[in-house]
């Protein structure tokens, strides 16, 4: 009903008069159902995900909370226990960066708490093995090594406390 009914929608918000509530309210199942399948496609469209961002604000449109929350979230939880699994995973952990970014635009807080405990675990057991391996001079460990940075970064850690110094 929101696809078919969008273009009528644009219509009367560039005539100035406001939607009818009855349009907009099609449109907020149909976005976060768009959203929650964006997010889990294997290969994420950063444009087709920002495009759906853009009509949430656009249509001022509600993220069904709690549903979509936890769908991200166990989502996430997923991809990070992915990880813990197989922590040399650099094109898993570079999925795993590029999702929180897009999380950022989203208006929605999302409980990171066993995403960050997986990421601890890796930071405790795994960050130290690549930094030996780095001494050695090892060349993709430099890589690694950023690379945990950053999603470090991005789960709002302080790594100065929580990573090992070199």
């Amino acid at each position: 009903m929101f696809e078919h009914g969008r273009p009528l929608m644009e219509f009367i918000q560039e005539t100035g008069m406001p939607v009818p509530k009855i349009l907009a309210i099609a449109a907020q199942p149909a976005l976060n159902a768009a959203l929650r399948k964006a997010f889990t496609q294997e290969e994420i469209d950063v444009d087709a995900l920002q495009r759906i961002v853009d009509q949430i604000k656009k249509w001022q449109v509600q993220i069904e909370f709690p549903e979509t929350e936890y769908f991200l979230r166990v989502h996430m939880q997923g991809l990070t226990r992915q990880l813990a699994r197989d922590p040399s995973d650099l094109q898993l952990m570079g999925k795993i960066d590029k999702l929180m970014e897009l999380l950022k635009s989203i208006p929605i807080e999302i409980v990171l708490w066993q995403v960050q405990n997986d990421y601890y675990v890796l930071a405790k057991t795994v960050y130290p093995e690549y930094l030996a391996r780095q001494r050695q001079g090892e060349e993709g460990a430099a890589i690694w090594l950023e690379a945990f940075r950053k999603l470090g970064e991005r789960f709002r850690f302080n790594l100065d406390a929580v990573l090992p110094q070199q």
